[in-house]
């Protein structure tokens, strides 16, 4: 009875180990399809984000907003406008100038926009 039960016990033994290294895969396995899971919700909320930063509409102004510029929060400008009266000043270096100053501060408003966004946006999925 002794061999036997050392025979049995053995094969046990080896049992017990190949499911140890089943389980771990599974484990692994298991790891992995998290993992692609987790990727693609990163995905989807990265394109709900561009969403959302595409409909942001922030503006910039100069000269008490005789130039305005309208972005969105990717930023890409969508409109300048510059009000008649500059162009007759006749002064094409103060009217760039201005332009230029109107549209850094609307660069300025799309990046805090788009942070407070981005930051709310990871506060929501966070606790989802």
């Amino acid at each position: 009875m002794g061999v036997r039960s050392g025979c049995v016990q053995r094969h046990f033994s080896k049992k017990n180990q190949v499911n140890k290294m089943f389980g771990k895969m599974f484990e692994m396995g298991s790891l992995l399809q998290q993992a692609k899971q987790f990727s693609g919700k990163i995905l989807e909320m990265n394109e709900q984000m561009n969403v959302k930063l595409k409909q942001l509409r922030v503006t910039g102004s100069a000269a008490g907003g005789m130039v305005t510029v309208e972005m969105n929060g990717v930023p890409e400008m969508l409109t300048c406008h510059i009000d008649p009266a500059m162009f007759q000043q006749d002064n094409a270096e103060l009217l760039e100038e201005l332009v230029v100053a109107a549209t850094n501060q609307a660069i300025e408003h799309a990046i805090e926009e788009s942070q407070r966004l981005r930051v709310a946006n990871m506060a929501f999925n966070y606790t989802e």
